[in-house]
């Protein structure tokens, strides 16, 4: 009986955990300003430097203070945006996306709150996954 209800209860705390950190109205930045300039920069860094290393991979050391003090795991640099990675296992993978001014963001991105800035979901467990194209 202790070991259903405890299953039970880390069932109903994972469902909780998942379905609170994946709603992008819930995403906050306490500078959004700071936040998306450091991003802008990097694209702009890494674009002029490594243009044919594009993505880079970026752990928390490599980063600026501003997004450094996110929740995040890792950040990819990308083109066109940048890749705020929040949680990654074998299954799926989510995050929030700062996209450079000008450009057109895809229709199926998951807007915020915030301009230039998107959720993302990339579920790779199989048939019928929330998003079906790889997310850059």
């Amino acid at each position: 009986m202790v070991v259903a209800l405890t299953g039970a209860a880390l069932l109903i705390s994972a469902v909780a955990f998942f379905w609170r950190h994946t709603k992008p109205e819930e995403l906050k930045f306490d500078n959004i300003a700071r936040v998306r300039a450091d991003a802008l920069a990097l694209m702009s860094r890494a674009e002029k430097e490594n243009p044919s290393e594009l993505p880079i991979i970026l752990r928390q050391k490599d980063l600026p203070e501003s997004l450094r003090s996110l929740p995040i795991m890792y950040v990819e640099v990308q083109k066109d945006h940048v890749r705020l990675v929040e949680f990654r296992c074998p299954d799926y993978t989510y995050g929030e996306k700062i996209w450079k001014d000008g450009v057109v963001i895809p229709a199926d991105e998951k807007p915020t709150s915030y301009p230039h800035v998107t959720h993302f979901y990339v579920d790779t467990s199989g048939p019928g996954s929330f998003q079906k194209r790889p997310s850059n």
